[in-house]
């Protein structure tokens, strides 16, 4: 109480004195005690966010108070740039008269599970690969009928006896709360089945993909959804199947079916993009987690995957993150409750969320 006495005093003091404007002085004052917006925020590998000041005095400004390996941050703006490595920095922002306040940023790779759709017959193991995030990565199975275990690099999961209804999932989640969603399609020994090179189906208009059926009677029919066409899109060759959007480029959907048993059919989608290619970047989200004051408006940006993206709250909370642009959201968080979750898609349903806590 003394020191903000003293404050004020000080100002009306340098206002007589004609050093500063006592009219920009209240203009500048915003609500509330000086402090940073966010107590730490976590960013991928050259990822970026605009740092952000409540109260005291405008204006703010910022600097990099860790080594310059630790990343760039713009004075005026707030804007700071992760470096290419895993590192911790510190920030601090000061007021018109030198309030201070700290944020720490934590850089770390990307967390990545790839891949996240997955198909397995019952009884046999697939691998699905881990990386990045922070710390160890927990198994989330409560409604799991396979069996799911770390292994190097990931984790194996291991398809139940019986295909049941012919789905099932597991989730990934590492310290800080990044998670991903593994889905897996289950299939008998026999069943009717479609396999595609490349696995994942995304190509451009002038790619392609190779389908081979297998399981069921061993005689298929193949066909396309329009715009497509069998007979311009699909180059057939017994339980093969080649389909090219040739110069296309609305997604595809090719059916196989059991020729002796028309019920039986499996129909898979083909993803076609003229940018930014067939092999896209793993989709990521920044800011990827940190911890925020209520009514702080968060700026969220894809990055990797397939556009186009989709941003919604799964979390606890209220409202939904509003579209800035193509590839960023805008959410403003509030108490209660004290943590929320925003999730990221993309055209390929892939997915990745991270985790917002609320001070």
């Amino acid at each position: 109480m003394l020191r903000a006495v003293l404050s004020i005093c000080a100002l009306f003091l340098l206002a007589a004195c004609g050093e500063i404007s006592l009219y920009a002085v209240l203009e500048a004052e915003e609500p509330g005690p000086f402090r940073m917006s966010q107590n730490e925020v976590l960013l991928p590998l050259q990822g970026e966010y605009t740092l952000t000041a409540t109260g005291g005095f405008r204006p703010y400004t910022f600097e990099l108070e860790t080594d310059p390996t630790t990343g760039t941050v713009n004075e005026r703006s707030g804007l700071f740039r992760a470096p290419e490595s895993s590192t911790v920095a510190s920030v601090v922002a000061t007021d018109r008269f030198g309030a201070r306040s700290l944020t720490r940023v934590r850089v770390y790779p990307p967390f990545r599970v790839t891949p996240q759709a997955i198909a397995v017959q019952v009884g046999v193991d697939r691998s699905v690969t881990v990386s990045g995030g922070v710390g160890v990565v927990q198994i989330v199975h409560d409604e799991t009928r396979g069996t799911v275990v770390p292994e190097p690099g990931g984790v194996k999961y291991t398809a139940p006896a019986e295909a049941g209804d012919g789905t099932d999932r597991f989730e990934l989640v590492d310290e800080v709360g990044n998670s991903a969603v593994v889905v897996v399609t289950l299939f008998a020994a026999d069943a009717l089945r479609l396999t595609a090179v490349p696995e994942n189906r995304v190509i451009q208009p002038d790619g392609q993909v190779v389908f081979t059926a297998s399981g069921g009677s061993s005689t298929y029919t193949f066909s396309v959804a329009s715009p497509y066409n069998s007979e311009d899109h699909l180059e057939i060759d017994d339980d093969t199947a080649t389909f090219s959007p040739v110069g296309g480029t609305q997604d595809a959907f090719v059916t196989v079916t059991d020729t002796s048993d028309p019920q039986q059919s499996v129909t898979a989608r083909v993803i076609v993009i003229a940018e930014p290619g067939p092999d896209p970047q793993p989709l990521s989200i920044s800011p990827s987690g940190g911890s925020f004051l209520s009514g702080t408006a968060i700026e969220f940006t894809a990055s990797g995957g397939i556009p186009p993206y989709t941003f919604e709250r799964v979390g606890p909370g209220s409202g939904q993150p509003v579209p800035v642009g193509t590839d960023k959201a805008r959410y403003t968080v509030s108490r209660p409750p004290p943590l929320t979750r925003i999730r990221l898609t993309d055209h390929a349903g892939d997915v990745v969320e991270v985790r917002i806590d609320i001070d």
